[in-house]
Parts: structure tokens; C-alpha cells; sequence
């Protein structure tokens, strides 16, 4: 695919949202999410210089900031965003280390993608969505584009049809892995990631939906873990068992209803693959081998966590604020593994730990940050599942299934793919209007004169605030 191509599809794609947005504001946000987690970052405006590149997610993004900023001016301010001192530590520390970055310009391109990304979007998100109503709505539109790439990933394992490789020169020359599965991702974990954080949500569609959806839930259920299988990478088979557990142990009888279908299901495919079992077992035992290749990838996702902290402990300095965001695309030193006994060093170049990452990056003020930011903001959800009652609950249990698969997964790989991000932090919103964290904080003064007590209020009504935002 040229680049003139890439560039009509991005502006193609981004046209229709402002006046999506203007017609029907949720709407339009799940249109943007759906893209945004679906199409991958090779979908872009190439920029000359070194200027950032314009992905289909930047230019979603570029729209609702803009769409946002229109509707604040007119209306003024809401209710809070929730962690919001989490997010400002975090982009504090991250602000900070940009002082004593190695390469100031990688390190601040690095920091500004992350306040744009990440922050600016949850900022957009949180002021959107507030019912109940608009957080099922946005979880749905999750739900429908992790099943798109789960389709695709299965569709590429049996036919042999990859989009990345076919469409999108720029993932060849980044040195594309051809021969995995990976559909609309940059890496088989990421996209493994994605699935495992995506079955959850087909399960509150099943729980939430219209009965066209409960059908299709089931459905998507199978092609979501087939996906996961698929991407051959033992973290998200384990993230999506770690998701089954929080589903069973957070879940009501309803709920676990649709996972005994999961386990049935399950049970078949082992029982009728003799392939798949004898995979999951070698890849379990290869696990607990030092000397073998998969054995060696595990430990050198809890080495990094050493390599990190000896460097680190250099100065002061970089103990609390580290070499500066990005540093780790620059900087490549050599160590001696612990577990191999080679006597000789190996050139670290690559950080599957993104927690290991960010105490490299930031130091441990900036660890410190972004362990208050991902583990506060899950806390929070925790909260609301505890103070809900049903249906609430059970949806808020496939939320904190689904926020789960990020945060362990983040210590398995790096996270380089905005998909993901957005995926989570929609999720996150998504979790806070579902459990009605805002029908808490609206003041009065917030509330149309006809409505007599701010008391009166639920969680999942909300109406006076509703149509004064849109």
C-alpha cells in the first residue's frame, strides 16, 4: 500500500467522526475506539523530518481533543477524573527524568507520546462517558474490535493471509515477523494480549447485551481464545487464565454460567487436539528448563529487573529518575546472565518487562508513579465491584478481568502498541461509569433545577447531567 494511499484511508477514517460525535457523542467515541484498538499503527501520514507520524490513532485522537476542548468552551467543567492525582504524579516523574534524559530528543518525543496517548485520552473518555448506559456502550465497541482482530488472527493461522505483511510495507521493514500469527498487531504477544483482554468483554456482552448479542458473545468467546492459542506465546495464555480465575472468583452464579461453556469448550479441544495439549505441556515444562530457548526468555524477564537496578544505583540521580523516557531505544550495554554460567556478557537490547523498563527510564520515582497509576486506577474498580450490586457487579468483574490481563502482562513485554493502551484506559473508563463513580461527585450545581435532591440520584440514571453534556 503507497503512502498516498495510507494517507487518503487515515483522513478517509477521521473525516466521519466530528460529525459522529456531533450527532451523538458516545457514538462517535466508539467509533474511535473500535479503530483505534482494530487498525494497526502502520495505517498513517508519513511526516518528513523527524516529526512524529500522523497513525489512524493520532488522527482519531487529534479529532476528539478537538471535538472536546469545543464542548468544554461552551459548557465549562464536570465532574473530576477519577486517579487524577495518579496521572499527574505519573507525568510529573516522567517530566522530571526528561532533565537528565541521555537523548533529550528521544526522551521527549517519548514523554509527549505518553501525555498525549494516554492521559489526554483518558481525560476525553472520563468526560464523555458517565452512565451506565455509555460505559456498556463503550465496552461493547471493545468487545466488537478485539473479536475483528481475534477473526483475523484465526483466519491468518488457517489460510495463511496476513494484512500487516500484505498492505503495509512499513512492517516489513521494521522487520515484521512474517511467519507468526500477529493479524492487525506488531508483535504475536501484543496481539495474544489484546485477545485475552478482549474474551472478558464478550462476556459482558453476553451478560449486558440484546439476545443478538448474547448469541454472538459465545461465539466470539471461542474465536477470542482460538486468537489467543494462535499467537503462541505462553504470557497471554496465562493472562487469559488469570482472567478465567478473577471471572470465577468475582463472578456470581450468572456469571460463571457462560465460563462452564468456556471449560467444556475447552476440555473438547484438548481432548480432540491431541497437538494442543502436548503443545501447552511443552511449553510449560520448556518454561521451567534455564537451558532452553523458552526456559531462558522467562528468566530474562525477572533478569531485567537486576539489569535495571544495577544501572540504575549508578548515581543518585538516576536511581530516582533514571536514563529518561526512551532511553532504552538508545542506550545497549552488555551483562553476563545469571542463570546461563556463560562467563560471558550479552548485549541487552531488548526490555519484555515493561515495569523493569519504566525503573530504567524514570528511576524509582518513576516506578513509584506508575505502580500508584495502574494499580490505583484497578483499586478504584475493585472499590465500585465491592459497592455495586447486580447486574453491576458481575460487569464490573469482567472489567477487572480484562484490566487484569494488562497489569500482569506488563511485566511479560514491553508495551509498544497504542492499541493496548487505548483498549485499557477505555476499559478503565468504561469500569468507572458501569459502577457509577460520578453519580457520587456531581454537584449540584451540575444538576438541571428540576431535579430535587442530588440524593435521589442512581447510578445508572445520571439524565440531568446526560443531556446537559450532549
Amino acid at each position: 500500500m503507497s503512502d498516498r494511499l495510507n494517507a487518503l484511508l487515515v483522513i478517509g477514517f477521521a473525516l466521519p467522526l466530528w460529525p459522529l460525535l456531533a450527532r451523538d457523542r458516545i457514538k462517535g467515541l466508539c467509533y474511535a475506539l473500535f479503530l483505534c484498538i482494530a487498525m494497526p499503527g502502520y495505517l498513517r501520514i508519513q511526516t518528513p523530518g523527524g516529526l512524529a507520524e500522523i497513525t489512524i490513532q493520532r488522527a482519531l485522537l487529534l479529532v476528539l481533543l478537538a471535538f472536546w476542548l469545543k464542548e468544554r468552551v461552551r459548557q465549562g467543567t464536570s465532574a473530576g477524573v477519577p486517579c487524577r492525582k495518579f496521572f499527574l504524579m505519573y507525568m510529573l516523574a516522567g517530566a522530571i527524568s526528561l532533565l537528565g534524559a541521555v537523548d533529550y530528543g528521544v526522551a521527549i518525543k517519548s514523554f509527549l507520546d505518553t501525555v498525549f496517548e494516554v492521559a489526554s485520552y483518558f481525560l476525553v473518555v472520563t468526560t464523555f462517558v458517565r452512565r451506565r448506559e455509555d460505559g456498556l456502550r463503550l465496552l461493547r465497541a471493545a468487545w466488537l474490535a478485539t473479536s475483528l482482530v481475534g477473526l483475523l488472527a484465526v483466519s491468518e493461522h488457517y489460510t495463511g493471509f496476513r494484512v500487516l505483511s500484505r498492505f503495509f510495507p512499513a512492517y516489513a521493514l521494521s522487520g515484521g515477523y512474517v511467519n507468526e500469527v500477529v493479524a492487525t498487531y506488531p508483535h504475536r504477544i501484543l496481539l495474544g494480549t489484546a485477545l485475552a483482554m478482549g474474551w472478558p468483554l464478550a462476556v459482558a456482552a453476553g451478560l449486558s447485551g440484546q439476545r443478538s448479542d448474547k448469541r454472538l458473545s459465545k461465539l466470539s468467546i471461542g474465536i477470542l481464545l482460538a486468537g489467543c492459542y494462535f499467537s503462541m506465546s505462553r504470557g497471554p495464555w496465562l493472562a487469559a487464565a488469570v482472567a478465567g480465575t478473577i471471572l470465577v472468583w468475582f463472578g456470581s452464579k450468572g456469571l460463571r454460567k457462560p465460563l462452564v461453556w468456556v471449560g467444556c469448550l475447552a476440555a473438547l479441544v484438548l481432548l480432540a487436539r491431541p497437538g494442543v495439549r502436548e503443545g501447552l505441556l511443552g511449553r510449560a515444562q520448556q518454561t521451567m528448563d534455564a537451558d532452553s530457548l523458552k526456559g531462558g526468555t522467562f528468566r530474562y524477564r525477572l533478569e531485567l529487573w537486576k539489569i535495571a537496578t544495577h544501572e540504575v544505583l549508578k548515581s543518585p540521580w538516576r536511581a530516582l529518575f533514571g536514563y529518561g523516557p526512551g532511553a532504552t531505544s538508545v542506550m545497549q550495554f552488555d551483562w553476563d546472565l545469571s542463570y546461563r554460567h556463560s562467563g560471558r556478557d550479552k548485549p541487552i537490547h531488548s526490555w519484555d518487562n515493561h515495569y523493569a523498563r519504566d525503573l530504567f527510564q524514570t528511576g524509582f520515582a518513576g516506578l513509584l508513579a506508575t505502580l500508584l497509576l495502574y494499580g490505583g486506577v484497578a483499586a478504584r474498580v475493585l472499590s465500585r465491584w465491592r459497592q455495586a450490586a447486580q447486574p453491576e457487579k458481575d460487569l464490573l468483574a469482567c472489567v477487572l478481568a480484562s484490566m487484569a490481563v494488562m497489569l500482569f502482562m506488563r511485566s511479560n513485554v514491553a508495551i509498544f502498541t497504542t492499541q493496548l493502551d487505548y483498549l485499557f484506559w477505555s476499559v478503565t473508563a468504561a469500569g468507572f461509569a458501569v459502577g457509577g463513580w460520578y453519580s457520587e461527585r456531581v454537584t449540584v450545581a451540575e444538576q438541571p433545577s428540576a431535579v430535587p435532591q442530588l440524593t435521589d440520584m442512581k447510578s445508572d440514571g445520571l439524565e440531568g447531567l446526560g443531556s446537559e453534556m450532549r
